[in-house]
């Protein structure tokens, strides 16, 4: 964790925000005023993101609206990380490793100042994994929350003699608790506040301080430097984030990131990271061994940076290098910064909605599994009116076969999945559909599904983006801000 510079050990009180998690309202909204207007008010760099506000999507919602998963084929080690499981999309670990090469280069200069977090960055957090952290979510949180507390009551557990009837207690368990804010599919969890947007693979954080802890942002990264290193950040494609800004953030509305998309005029390789050599149409005697390539900015104003940049053989007969990378070679002469959004998501992420439920059934069966094996019966006590005693009974629970999940059974087959789709996302959007309208919008699905005439993959596949489309849609605009996004809790 970087650490506060000498000079800064007692700060002037008026250039120091004390906001945190731990005060009271009033507190926190004076601190945080503060923090906004005076210590960093808008303006004071140009390249800020604002990823408690109108940013706080950035990177999960590809340009349909809709969340989205990141091939992790696409990632690529980080240099200068403090662990060697950092990672980053491929164009922003290039990126980053410019960035903080020359930030380092400034500092061995003496022309920014070396006690200082930005003279030697090390990237502490990169790339999450959606899957992990939706895996946890579901164990931690979620499926605690079913078997230890709304099933302590004996009155509920009681309900649970099979697998239907656990399905059953869970829906009703859904209705009553997740409509609060508590997610339950994969989507519904990329949407909520409960997911970092470090699943995007296009965040870089340099520190592992609380998100809460204003008086970090003040005190150690708003130093002598920081204005220097906003200016050399935008050279290299990132932005910094307003509210944390030991965050750093791949800005594709940046040219300069966009140049490590689709790349340069190679103008240097170097084989084997030793030997320079400029040339104009480079040609790789060894395809085995692809060298780094450099190329200079095209941005106007910029034109001395050297960016290293990812190389690939454009003929495999003639071995000619290109740099870049290939999904974004046709960006090159675009303007339109939709297409670049666009080009990014279809090339490096999958729409999520369309496995949430054959995911989620996996984890229903597992829940079930694993709650049966810690409450492997359920017992009952009943009394005749006529005689003295009760009765007790005790009654094995059992646990089905896997394929009670697969879609080809009667019970939880493709209407389930259908129908549980659109109800478990009408609760985590807080639709407020009246009863009549959602039996006729589930009807309205169930007939696109029947009356289809095609394989039950493909029948099933288009009722599902029916379901999508016409009742679900994209993420409407949640109007969160500084005070009230909860991504200040980490």
């Amino acid at each position: 964790m970087a650490q506060p510079r000498s000079d800064s050990l007692f700060p002037i009180p008026s250039e120091v925000s004390y906001g945190s998690n731990q005060l009271n309202a009033r507190e926190i909204f004076e601190e945080r005023k503060k923090y906004r207007d005076q210590i960093y008010p808008p303006g004071l760099v140009p390249n800020f993101r604002n990823l408690w506000g109108e940013d706080s999507y950035y990177g999960v919602l590809n340009t349909n609206g809709n969340t989205v998963a990141l091939d992790e084929s696409h990632l690529k080690q980080l240099y200068y990380g403090q662990a060697d499981t950092i990672f980053a999309i491929n164009f922003v670990a290039d990126a980053w490793r410019d960035f903080a090469e020359k930030m380092r280069e400034l500092a061995s200069n003496n022309i920014i100042y070396k006690d200082s977090p930005w003279s030697s960055p090390f990237a502490v957090k990169g790339w999450q994994a959606s899957n992990i952290l939706y895996n946890d979510y579901l164990i931690e949180d979620v499926y605690p929350g079913f078997s230890q507390i709304y099933l302590g009551s004996a009155r509920e557990d009681q309900k649970i003699i099979n697998f239907d009837s656990y399905m059953g207690v869970f829906s009703e368990y859904v209705e009553r608790v997740h409509d609060k804010g508590f997610p339950l599919t994969r989507s519904g969890f990329l949407e909520s506040s409960l997911c970092p947007l470090s699943v995007s693979g296009l965040i870089i954080e340099l520190d592992s301080e609380e998100y809460d802890n204003d008086f970090a942002k003040t005190t150690i990264f708003k130093d002598e430097n920081f204005e220097i290193a906003a200016q050399i950040a935008y050279q290299y494609g990132f932005s910094i984030d307003r509210n944390v800004p030991w965050r750093l953030v791949a800005d594709l509305d940046n040219p300069c990131m966009r140049e490590y998309m689709y790349g340069l005029p190679i103008v240097e390789i170097n084989v084997n990271n030793k030997n320079n050599v400029e040339c104009d149409n480079p040609i790789l005697k060894n395809p085995a061994v692809v060298p780094e390539a450099f190329g200079y900015s095209k941005v106007p104003g910029l034109e001395f940076v050297k960016r290293r940049m990812n190389t690939y053989i454009t003929n495999s007969r003639t071995n000619i290098l290109s740099a870049g990378y290939k999904p974004f070679v046709g960006l090159r002469r675009s303007s339109d910064i939709n297409l670049v959004y666009k080009t990014l998501f279809d090339s490096y992420y999958s729409e999520t909605w369309n496995s949430d439920m054959g995911l989620l059934r996996l984890y229903l069966y597992a829940m079930y599994k694993s709650y049966v094996t810690d409450n492997p019966t359920v017992s009952f006590y009943s009394k005749d009116p006529l005689c003295a005693n009760g009765v007790s009974s005790v009654l094995a629970r059992e646990i089905p076969s896997e394929d009670i999940m697969t879609t080809v059974n009667e019970d939880f087959g493709h209407l389930w999945d259908l129908k549980s789709f659109y109800s478990l996302r009408r609760i985590e959007r807080r639709n407020q559909t009246p009863r009549t309208e959602q039996q006729k919008d589930i009807q309205k699905i169930f007939s696109n599904y029947r009356l289809l005439h095609a394989s039950e993959a493909v029948k099933y596949s288009s009722a599902l983006e029916y379901c999508q489309v016409n009742f679900v849609g994209p993420v409407p605009n949640p109007g969160l801000t500084y005070t009230t996004v909860a991504d200040i809790i980490k």
